[in-house]
């Protein structure tokens, strides 16, 4: 479990500093792929943690009781991570459309070369300064969901990291009772 945490908070970490709009997916997938490695450790060890003091006649009912709160956890962490990550994503993007308009001149430049390069390449129907401000919202929702992602990660870093420390910290408590494990 303590090497499933340590990956874990790698891949997260490297997630957080690879990942941009540009990034190709032959970079992002390895990590994602590892990231799901290390979650396997660690999930196993959860289980055996859970479970592994039960004695046998009361081993089925432990490892249900354990399945069942964490299909609990799985479902409010997928909640919590949607309403976060919506509420991150409002957050960076007013960010940005404020940031956007402190700098308005640099703006206004950037829709001017979109409203040049669709009224070169859109044909006589198409409407450049709208093409342009679309263009411009699509870069910033970009933007928004890479930041919010990012977020995420971040969190999820620092939740394994948290976890390497309760490790550690009830690994010293369990040399000192060698027959008992307690979190506390």
């Amino acid at each position: 479990m303590r090497w499933g945490c340590c990956w874990l908070v790698t891949t997260c970490t490297a997630i957080v500093y690879i990942w941009t709009p540009t990034t190709p997916t032959e970079i992002l997938a390895p990590a994602i792929l590892l990231q799901g490695f290390a979650l396997g450790p660690v999930l196993l060890g959860a289980t055996n943690i859970a479970t592994g003091q039960a004695a046998l006649p009361d081993l089925n009912d432990t490892s249900t009781s354990f399945y069942f709160v964490r299909q609990l956890g799985n479902t409010f962490g997928v909640t919590a991570v949607t309403v976060l990550f919506d509420r991150r994503m409002t957050l960076h993007s007013s960010r940005l459309l404020d940031v956007a308009n402190r700098v308005d001149p640099i703006v206004q430049s950037t829709l001017t070369q979109y409203a040049n390069l669709i009224h070169r390449n859109g044909g006589g129907g198409s409407n450049p300064s709208l093409g342009a401000l679309q263009i411009f919202q699509a870069d910033v929702i970009t933007q928004s969901r890479l930041l919010s992602y990012i977020d995420i990660y971040f969190g999820l870093a620092t939740l394994a990291g948290l976890a390497l420390i309760l490790l550690a910290v009830t690994r010293v408590k369990n040399r000192a009772v060698p027959n008992h494990f307690h979190l506390w």
